[in-house]
């Protein structure tokens, strides 16, 4: 599963805006979603998964257009970020899923070998998570519903990762972890980027505006 924003300027990436303004940051967050949709496409093919995509800010149509026709898509529900994953893995188990993976939009350097590992983990493992540098996560898969893990995280600050495991060690559950990876949130995150050639036209426009 996948949860994406539309990339309408000035709705998207806004913490990037001071460094990008309004139309950079969107074009960087539409560039890390097909990123991110490239990835879960070769997922796809190679393992014969099923895939949803929790869309926000526009229609199904705009987002069909822009990514494609063959995915599957469906809006997320109001609540904080806690309130729509547990929703998302719920339908996903509701609808017969033997393992249920959620990745962030906004971590380019997630990769094939990486989700890799996290099938290969939630072998052995109840829980797999994958921290982000930002003390949040990327990714969180699991092969049964747990919707404790959902419950009393401040959402969104730095110790989303640790109250995470927290709740799953409260519900006595193993977890695997993963490598750390950079999520592009912050003025400070583009650094990450740079010498990445996927993203290297967009950080040159906005050094030269």
């Amino acid at each position: 599963m996948l949860f994406i924003r539309f990339p309408a300027a000035g709705a998207a990436k806004t913490r990037l805006i001071p460094a990008l303004g309004a139309d950079g940051a969107a074009t960087l967050h539409r560039r890390m979603a097909e990123v991110s949709i490239d990835l879960i496409r070769r997922q796809m093919q190679r393992d014969a998964a099923d895939s949803t995509i929790w869309i926000t800010g526009g229609r199904e149509r705009a987002f069909q257009d822009w990514l494609g026709s063959d995915l599957e898509y469906r809006e997320q529900p109001d609540g904080d970020l806690g309130d729509r994953l547990q929703y998302a893995f719920e339908d996903a188990f509701e609808r017969g899923a033997a393992c249920v993976f959620a990745l962030g939009g906004d971590v380019p350097s997630l990769s094939d070998s990486i989700l890799q590992q996290a099938r290969s983990a939630l072998q052995e493992s109840d829980v797999v998570l994958g921290p982000a540098a930002d003390g949040g996560y990327y990714l969180i898969g699991m092969k049964r519903f747990h919707p404790e893990l959902f419950a009393g995280i401040e959402w969104g600050g730095e110790h989303v990762y640790a109250q995470t495991c927290n709740a799953i060690g409260e519900c006595d559950l193993h977890v695997e972890t993963l490598q750390t990876l950079d999520d592009i949130d912050r003025p400070d995150d583009l650094e990450s980027l740079v010498g990445d050639s996927r993203f290297s036209s967009i950080l040159e426009c906005v050094a030269g505006r």
